[in-house]
């Protein structure tokens, strides 16, 4: 066979100039698109298409504020508004505000509401904002993107398909006429012919310039009231099971920082036997207990326990669970709790930043309960993990304590179960 063979000539299909998020483009997603490292906010399944950008707020009405700094600045040049998807897949959002900022300009923040097709729901609707109302005039790039949330409970919200475009908000006008037969011999008829000018869906331009606290690390301080929940619950350990291994038949263990060269100590000692010594929720059977002190000797020095969730080389997959819940009794402390995940993404092994919550302790029994999706890494440090992937193999929990030094510290956990799991 003789010829000479074509030539393939590679297409490629160029980025929209207007797009500026929707979770599966290359450089449009959290993952390599934004400057820095991400603030509470990732790429996550359950998109209009893919994958969509999940946002989760505390609830007890707190003003929460979330960033996403843009790797490489957009430009609306040529555009009038913005617009989003939105939806919540957990909770309520009364109120959400949304707002670009350009570095040294105020931030101009408009309700979502109050720009939205429809309230924000459990159903995907769209809000669209005018981009005049939240620019000053001399700005031309946005460097980041800011959501203010508040909310009664926790809430989970997912965004998708962020970006620019041309846009005439609609004027309808209503033609309206009645005829009216009044009872006499003859049969005159009136005609009324009113006409009417109606305001679209964007009814307000309300605009917020406070700077609100941004909280980095998710603490609860309140005990949530309960609903039933769906699927399968993995009771992992409970005040009614004693010794030195949980429900599953997993040993407990604890750590220090000594890997690290710090000086903390941890009772029970790492690779001792562990027994469950303290008194569970309302005094019933025992609690796992961790007590010990906190130096800085290593700069972030810690102390840790936890239990393991599966055989040696073996996981959970908690993707399509609810959350996790325990009680715990403490020093009024802060500690964090974590998913440690054995997913080859994690370049560190177990002392990795993997995805966890941030929680505060008081002498009496309280309960913590949050979904999965609160479960995120800290910033600024450690491997870069999709967080379905991480969820995915989990094989431990652990609850480690938070800032330096401490002269003792003292935690009890009893009860420790994954909810609403998938069967």
């Amino acid at each position: 066979m003789t010829g000479t063979p074509p030539t393939l000539t590679p297409t490629f299909t160029p980025v929209p100039k207007d797009l500026i998020y929707d979770g599966d483009t290359k450089g449009k997603r959290i993952k390599d698109g934004t400057e820095g490292e991400p603030q509470d906010v990732m790429d996550f399944n359950g998109g209009v298409k893919g994958k969509a950008l999940r946002m989760h707020f505390l609830g007890n009405n707190q003003e929460i504020q979330k960033i996403w700094r843009l790797k490489k600045p957009a430009d609306p040049q040529g555009y009038n508004y913005i617009e989003f998807d939105v939806k919540t897949v957990k909770g309520a959002m009364p109120e959400l505000y949304f707002g670009l900022s350009m570095g040294a300009s105020g931030d101009m923040m408009l309700n979502v509401n109050d720009y939205s097709e429809k309230p924000i729901s459990a159903n995907w609707g769209k809000a669209r904002f005018p981009i005049a109302d939240m620019m000053v005039t001399g700005d031309k790039y946005i460097s980041e993107l800011m959501w203010i949330g508040i909310a009664d409970k926790v809430t989970v919200i997912l965004l998708d398909n962020i970006r620019f475009i041309n846009y005439t908000p609609p004027t309808a006008t209503i033609s309206q006429t009645h005829s009216a037969t009044p009872v006499v011999s003859a049969t005159p008829t009136s005609t009324i012919t009113p006409t009417g000018t109606v305001t679209p869906f964007v009814t307000s331009t309300p605009t917020e310039t406070t700077t609100p606290t941004c909280t980095a690390s998710p603490t609860i301080t309140v005990t949530f009231t309960l609903t039933p929940e769906t699927g399968v619950k993995i009771i992992i350990d409970n005040s009614s099971n004693t010794g030195s291994k949980n429900l599953f038949g997993y040993i407990w263990y604890t750590y220090d920082d000594k890997s690290n060269n710090g000086t903390s100590e941890i009772w029970p000692k790492p690779g001792s036997s562990f027994e469950k010594s303290g008194s569970g929720k309302a005094n019933k059977g025992k609690a796992a207990v961790m007590k010990g002190k906190v130096t800085t000797m290593f700069q972030w020095g810690y102390i840790g326990m936890g239990t393991k969730l599966a055989a040696d080389g073996k996981t959970i997959n908690v993707t399509k669970c609810g959350g996790v819940r325990f009680w715990h009794k403490g020093d009024g402390k802060k500690y964090r709790v974590k998913l440690v995940s054995s997913h080859p993404d994690f370049k560190q092994g177990d002392g990795d930043n993997h995805l966890g919550v941030e929680f505060e302790t008081s002498g009496e029994w309280q309960l913590f309960d949050m979904p999965v999706y609160a479960f995120v890494k800290e910033p600024y440090w450690g491997s870069f993990v999709e967080p379905d992937d991480a969820l995915s193999m989990v094989k431990e929990i652990q609850w480690q304590t938070r800032e330096q030094p401490h002269q003792s510290i003292e935690l009890m956990i009893d009860g420790v179960e994954i909810y609403g799991c998938e069967k």
